[in-house]
């Protein structure tokens, strides 16, 4: 996420390298949006649909 910020802010101007922002601008943003944000914990893949999840059969479907 520093990267992006870093890249955007960048793009847009605001910043004269595109490097990641630091800790402190993370830290910052979180408490800003803290009531928008949250963490999301990935779900496990069924061992069946990881068996037969391969790349035929997604260009297949897609």
């Amino acid at each position: 996420m520093q990267q992006m910020a870093g890249e955007l802010a960048h793009h847009l101007g605001k910043r004269a390298t595109d490097k990641p922002l630091s800790n402190c601008w993370l830290y910052g943003f979180l408490k800003r949006w803290e009531s928008r944000i949250s963490t999301l914990k990935p779900s496990a893949l069924d061992s069946n649909r990881a068996k037969h999840s391969t790349p035929e059969i997604a260009a297949k479907y897609f």
